[in-house]
């Protein structure tokens, strides 16, 4: 085989939107993702939607590893090796939260560390199912500490989707504005479908429930 890879090209620093636009802090967790094409389609699902379900409040940490633990005996798989691409792909969602992205950004990123395309189609869709019960999860915790600003929706109907999502189906567009303190704010957006959305708004109102409680009730000033 050649020494180097792809000519000149190989100079350029990858930029990933799971890092903001930017390189990758740590080369190790791209080298693990990149792991994630060697899973054959089932056993990549089935380990993703683990992944997701942590994120989504489903598993506690000792429910992960005992998940983790389970898909190692069930599929023949390295513990210790998975427990490496378990980490990179938490920092790899965990960024993809951060940054709000959509599927076709999670897929290219999946892509530019070395998953097949199909591959990285079928995670970006795993993502798009996951999406609202992950953020949810994350910004109930933001909510908790950052003050909501503004919040702004609009109604849609889906009219073509390559995914699974049903042409006719009615969505709701979601926008938020956190104050992120220091005078910054924090914009937020995703799609929700109708029944989300109402466990959305159920969600803040319970948020709402708890603020009032710690603060007595009152405007509570800063």
């Amino acid at each position: 085989g050649g020494c180097c890879p792809g000519g000149g090209a190989a100079m350029t620093t990858q930029r990933y939107h799971f890092e903001g636009g930017r390189a990758a802090r740590d080369d190790a967790t791209v080298a693990e993702l990149a792991k994630l094409d060697a899973l054959p389609p089932p056993l990549l699902d089935a380990f993703v939607t683990i992944v997701l379900k942590f994120l989504s409040d489903a598993y506690t940490s000792s429910g992960l590893m005992d998940a983790v633990d389970e898909f190692a005996a069930e599929h023949g798989a390295n513990v210790a090796a998975l427990k490496l691409l378990l980490r990179a792909t938490l920092v790899f969602f965990r960024g993809a939260t951060r940054h709000n992205l959509a599927p076709d950004k999670v897929a290219a990123d999946l892509a530019a560390v070395g998953v097949r395309d199909a591959k990285a189609a079928s995670v970006a869709a795993l993502w798009k199912a996951n999406y609202f019960a992950v953020a949810r999860a994350t910004q109930g915790s933001a909510l908790a500490v950052n003050e909501l600003v503004d919040m702004q929706w609009r109604f849609g109907v889906t009219t073509a989707s390559s995914e699974s999502q049903r042409v006719g189906e009615l969505y709701v567009q979601l926008k938020l504005v956190l104050d992120a303190g220091g005078g910054a704010v924090r914009r937020v957006a995703f799609e929700l479908s109708l029944t989300e959305f109402y466990a959305f708004l159920a969600e803040m109102q319970k948020v709402k429930a708890n603020l009032s409680y710690f603060t007595g009730g009152g405007g509570g000033g800063g």
